[in-house]
């Protein structure tokens, strides 16, 4: 807890650095940069990119908001959890670059089942046809990347936990309400993660929405 009378900031001595490295909401972390600087703490945040392999690699991406006096003691502490820093902005721009990017990755996990599903219902051989749309205009990095990993070899392990994923697209669907902005596909694929999560593959990775249409569609699951 880092806010309240026994929260980390309440404990912290003015002039030092306060940095979340959680994906929160966009409200909160504006909250949390108000009490910090309310205590005279500088604040920064970092939220995490790339998958889990990559962080057990030590080969993470942080989404860095932070004001440019506090990047030079910040980087190279980022860096030795990480190969890669993307500098967003002030203080708060790093958890909203980091709500639009899982937008973005989460909204392909539908598309790619959707495009595999389709492929094998077509009778196509998956292996010829994942080369062609990992070799065109249509590929995308949780395509080409993830899916050979997880659901394709039938690894549905939690990389990243499909929990995880419908908490990120919620908190990006929000983020929107609040700024008066419509979101019909983020909209859309958060409920279609929920119903995934009805079905019980809470626990699994979020590639596992390739089995979930497969099963839905009677068609046996997708493999290379």
């Amino acid at each position: 807890m880092i806010l309240g009378a026994s929260g980390v900031l309440a404990g912290m001595k003015p002039g030092s650095l306060l940095v979340e490295l959680s994906t929160i909401d966009t409200d909160t972390v504006d909250e949390l940069a108000r009490a910090a600087q309310a205590r005279g703490v500088r604040f920064a945040d970092a939220p995490v990119g790339r998958l889990a392999a990559h962080a057990d690699r030590g080969e993470s991406l942080f989404m860095l908001g932070a004001f440019d006096a506090d990047r030079a003691e910040l980087e190279p502490l980022l860096l030795k959890m990480g190969t890669t820093i993307q500098h967003c902005g002030a203080p708060g721009t790093g958890t909203r670059m980091k709500l639009i990017n899982n937008l973005m990755a989460l909204c392909y996990c539908q598309l790619n089942s959707e495009a595999l599903v389709l492929a094998q219902a077509l009778g196509l051989d998956i292996r010829k046809a994942f080369e062609v749309l990992t070799g065109t205009t249509a590929s995308n990095g949780q395509l080409k990347e993830k899916w050979p990993a997880k659901v394709l070899k039938g690894d549905l392990s939690p990389g990243f936990d499909i929990a995880l994923g419908f908490k990120d697209l919620s908190l990006a669907c929000q983020a929107a309400a609040s700024s008066g902005v419509s979101l019909p596909v983020g909209n859309l694929v958060r409920s279609l993660f929920q119903l995934a999560r009805h079905a019980g593959k809470d626990g699994q990775d979020t590639s596992v929405m390739t089995d979930f249409w497969a099963q839905l569609n009677g068609i046996a699951p997708v493999r290379l």
